[in-house]
């Protein structure tokens, strides 16, 4: 069973490590959400997947190969981020299974991005 669980955290280390490579040759600038894992874990739909992924150790790996390179890491307060339009600053209510963003008062639109396209 040790063997298994060593395996899986060196596959797990391995994909951190790739993803910040990509990210730090692509972007000057990494923004990341600090989130509240402990409090995410309580769903009980979603904590296996959540504590699975190791959000923290992307961060880490991200944080000291943009210190070498030169680049920026950030990391904010999610409060808001999927609702307040980042052109304007108008807020839209959107609800959790929400994946496209339509600012009515400056007509961006955003469909749910991801960050390696």
């Amino acid at each position: 069973m040790n063997r298994i669980h060593r395996k899986v955290a060196a596959a797990r280390n391995h994909f951190s490590h790739c993803l910040s490579k990509l990210l730090e040759e692509r972007y000057d600038l990494s923004v990341f959400e600090v989130l509240k894992i402990k409090n995410l874990i309580k769903n009980n739909k979603l904590a296996k997947s959540i504590s699975d992924v190791g959000w923290n150790k992307l961060i880490q790996h991200n944080v000291y190969k943009a210190a070498d390179r030169g680049k920026i890491v950030d990391k904010i307060n999610p409060n808001n981020t999927t609702q307040v339009c980042s052109h304007c600053g108008t807020k839209k209510k959107m609800k959790l299974e929400d994946r496209a963003f339509y600012c009515s008062n400056c007509s961006l639109e955003m469909e749910g991005i991801s960050m390696l396209q």
